[in-house]
């Protein structure tokens, strides 16, 4: 079990030492890499994932309604901490978490291939709510920018094309599988290069918000899984994404819109490194 442990977790994490130690050796333009990333490549992931099988969506309601609840409410519960960290520094990273960088080939490794159009699912669940409540939190601009993001645009012509079972030639199928196939590297590595430029302050708060995050969401998803009444790889995936921790994209928006981006930054970096030890203790109880 442990080796199966490690088999799952340090791919992940190798990847993004990658992009941390080119960044210090030949700094470039993260945010460019991240950004192609978001436009081109994690669309395509989506539009090919979803577009496969016709999705049951009425189905998965109660699947849906606990991951809404897992990302949300988290956030109301940090609250408590809001004496020490201002709550718009502190509810989005842990409300929004890296399902993105981290949730969709923690899924795979752990489930197999089978589980991703169901993973993503929740990560488009979770990034809808990131662009919507979460923007709203920061600002009191930007909500209608969803409806312009190709991760949106992907997601309605995947379950479309998926629902209408419409079939495509060979070559165009592998061509979006293959495309597909960059995003998750690329997410890993344009994380890495990210971690070179956080500033390690605030530690005190980033080991506590690293110990909090994680046991804030289960805590969630326990409650979440015996209201709706999941069961199976969907109890099993929900409490995956529970555990994950804070999403790089809380840092690039905290500095988009002044919020305390250096101590963000900390929240999210320790979170990640703290996962390092959440994960292979949490993975033989999901799995």
């Amino acid at each position: 079990m442990f080796s199966q442990v490690i088999s799952i977790v340090v791919p992940v994490f190798a990847v993004a030492l990658i992009g941390f130690a080119y960044q210090k050796a030949k700094p470039i333009s993260a945010g460019t890499l991240n950004q192609t990333n978001l436009d081109v490549f994690v669309p395509i992931l989506i539009f090919s994932a979803l577009s496969k099988d016709a999705l049951d969506l009425s189905g998965y309601t109660p699947l849906i309604l606990a991951t809404v609840a897992v990302v949300l409410l988290p956030g109301i519960l940090s609250l408590a901490w809001s004496k020490v960290i201002p709550p718009k520094v502190l509810i989005p990273p842990m409300m929004f978490r890296n399902t993105g960088n981290l949730g969709l080939p923690l899924a795979v490794y752990t489930f197999g291939e089978e589980i991703l159009p169901l993973a993503v699912l929740l990560f488009v669940i979770a990034n809808t709510l990131h662009f919507t409540v979460g923007l709203k939190i920061l600002t009191s601009h930007g909500g209608f920018k969803l409806l312009r993001s190709p991760m949106i645009i992907a997601t309605i012509l995947g379950l479309t094309a998926g629902q209408l079972e419409i079939p495509f030639p060979l070559w165009l199928e592998r061509g979006l599988d293959l495309a597909g196939q960059v995003a998750i590297p690329l997410m890993l590595f344009t994380l890495g290069t990210r971690m070179v430029a956080i500033q390690w302050s605030d530690w005190i708060i980033g080991s506590l918000m690293a110990i909090w995050a994680p046991l804030s969401g289960v805590a969630i998803a326990i409650g979440a899984i015996e209201l709706f009444a999941l069961e199976g790889v969907e109890r099993q995936l929900l409490i995956l994404y529970s555990l994950l921790p804070p999403a790089v994209l809380n840092y690039l928006l905290a500095d988009q819109y002044h919020q305390s981006p250096n101590r963000v930054a900390t929240i999210v970096l320790f979170g990640n490194a703290g996962s390092l030890l959440v994960y292979p203790i949490a993975l033989p109880f999901i799995i």
